[in-house]
């Protein structure tokens, strides 16, 4: 269902009760990020879903990395751990925040294409190539992300975890 997060009434989601809300590589589409952020978090402090509530974020990782791919595709920024860590201090500071980034092989072809060549796009044989590589790539991803805590990738995600309690919590 299309959904306009800032023009749309809240209302038919709040029937729903929902205890997670799950965006994934929306928010960096988004002018107002820190707004939409703000919406989403007021969605789930009014459900009256019993137990946690979770709102979690998949998105481009590292500022530095921003480059003509990300203008293509609509992005107005890429997110690091801090930052989406200072988001969410700022629109849920009773929630517990979680993050991790992953897929670093992707990055370099990320900096490579959209920083070095400045390509505005890439093609289907370069997307089948890095799916090919995927089962010995990931493994040895999660790896550095798990085991290492590598701090870095071409995407970060996040889980702003609000603990079950009093359902109606006042928002900002």
């Amino acid at each position: 269902q299309r959904f306009d997060l800032f023009a749309d009434p809240l209302e038919p989601f709040l029937k729903m009760n929902l205890d997670t809300v799950i965006s994934f590589n929306v928010l960096e589409h988004i002018e107002d990020d820190v707004g939409a952020f703000q919406r989403l978090c007021d969605l789930l402090r009014r459900s009256e879903a019993p137990g946690p509530k979770r709102l979690i974020a998949f998105v481009p990782a590292h500022a530095w990395a921003y480059g003509s791919l990300d203008q293509t595709f609509g992005h107005f920024r890429r997110y690091s751990a801090a930052r989406l860590r200072q988001i969410a201090q700022e629109v849920a500071p009773e929630a517990k925040f979680s993050s991790r980034y992953f897929n670093v092989f992707g990055l370099g072809g990320w900096i490579v294409n959209g920083r070095i060549l400045r390509k505005k796009n890439f093609g289907l044989g370069a997307v089948r190539a890095f799916e090919a590589l995927c089962p010995i790539l990931r493994p040895v991803d999660d790896f550095l992300h798990h085991a290492m805590r590598l701090p870095m990738g071409k995407s970060v995600y996040m889980v702003l975890e609000r603990p079950s309690g009093p359902s109606r919590v006042e928002s900002k």
